[in-house]
């Protein structure tokens, strides 16, 4: 592989470290620069050869068969005596015939019934990590046809293997970081108001849902150059003021702000609320300096409380939700009674049981509350 080349793996390694999703990519590029055919990213058990990993190149239905047989019959990864074998364990690069003689490996089970099949004669046991009874381990595989690995092929392995190890690691340190900001982003896209996470420059990093179907409507915000402003001049300027003060890096409080956002039309206004968004001293000289959270909520909303979300968040029956949906449409008790056919003491009864079970004593508290709980989604 030209040098060229393998500064692209090395880039394409390091930037698996902070995003997992490329690991797929790494194994195979590495594949084709020591000259291996398929390969196995494993986090595996000594002692009965369980675990989980990623595989490319591989049929993904030997999974199933692996995990249900033949990974109690590993006869390249299981010990008898796990406690001695992880204590002399090193992150070095081994040959099938450095773990087992070949002679032994063709004639076992694990290789004739399993590795047979995938088509895997020679494998390259690349290390990567290991913790309590587990190792981690990049296995490159090669056919028969292929011939086993070459010294140059491990020449080509051991020149990554110190790059695979440093990004193997950091990914195992980020991995519980980068998960737990996917799943901050989930409970953003659940929220109705729309919310947009920008740096100190006012340059939009995240939107929810919410926040894209706002601008996709046109309804007074937009990004231009990266950024979020007011589709209006003087309105802009107003927006881009509080996110600077929201920004600001002056030592005393930046509170941030809030504006209406009106329209012509005679729509309600959009209501924005701008604030420092946080998280801790800077790591470094040259990192960004506070984010900033933008949530914007409709104060003419589309769509009123789902009464499945009202059943399930107060135990409403059915009857009681269309009850409390009609109060909430405008509706008098004596009308919600006729539009929905049935006496105005069963209505009252309803409208009893639905103030004892939300906890308000009143239909403008009970409005109020619906409200509130149309801001999340029902999902």
């Amino acid at each position: 592989m030209p040098a060229r080349d393998e500064r692209g793996l090395l880039d394409l390694i390091y930037g698996a470290a902070a995003e997992p999703a490329l690991w797929p990519d790494v194994m195979n590029a590495l594949a084709d620069h020591i000259g291996g055919s398929s390969v196995f990213l494993s986090r595996l058990s000594v002692l009965n050869g369980t675990g989980e990993g990623i595989a490319t190149r591989i049929d993904p239905a030997s999974r199933t068969p692996y995990l249900q047989h033949f990974a109690a019959i590993n006869v390249l990864n299981n010990v008898q005596d796990a406690t001695g074998y992880m204590s002399g364990w090193t992150p070095s690069i081994l040959l099938d015939e450095d773990w087992i003689p070949k002679e032994e490996l063709v004639r076992s089970e694990y290789h004739n019934d399993f590795q047979r099949r995938l088509e895997i004669h020679s494998t390259m046991m690349i290390r990567l990590a290991a913790g309590g009874r587990e190792t981690c381990v990049m296995n490159v595989h090669r056919p028969e046809p292929w011939g086993r690995f070459e010294t140059r092929h491990l020449e080509r392995a051991h020149s990554m293997h110190p790059h695979l190890i440093r990004a193997f690691g950091l990914t195992q340190k980020l991995e519980p970081i980068l998960a737990l900001v996917g799943e901050l982003a989930a409970v953003l896209d659940e929220s109705a108001h729309g919310l947009f996470v920008l740096d100190h420059r006012g340059v939009v990093r995240h939107v929810n849902r919410a926040g894209e179907a706002l601008l996709a409507r046109g309804v007074g915000l937009r990004v231009a150059g990266g950024r979020l402003t007011a589709v209006s001049c003087e309105r802009a300027r107003t927006l881009e003021g509080l996110i600077a003060s929201a920004a600001s890096a002056d030592p005393t409080p930046s509170l941030g702000g809030a504006m209406a956002l009106p329209f012509e039309t005679g729509r309600a206004p959009l209501s924005i609320t701008v604030t420092p968004f946080r998280g801790g001293q800077r790591p470094w000289p040259f990192a960004s300096a506070a984010a900033v959270l933008v949530c914007v909520t409709d104060l003419e909303p589309e769509d009123r409380p789902q009464g499945e979300k009202l059943r399930l968040l107060f135990g409403l029956t059915p009857a009681e939700v269309r009850v409390a949906l009609a109060l909430y449409d405008g509706s008098t008790l004596k009308d919600a009674a006729g539009a929905l056919g049935i006496s105005p003491h069963t209505a009252h009864v309803h409208l009893s049981r639905v103030f004892g079970k939300t906890g308000t004593h009143r239909q403008s508290q009970l409005v109020a509350l619906m409200v509130r709980a149309a801001g999340l989604r029902p999902d």
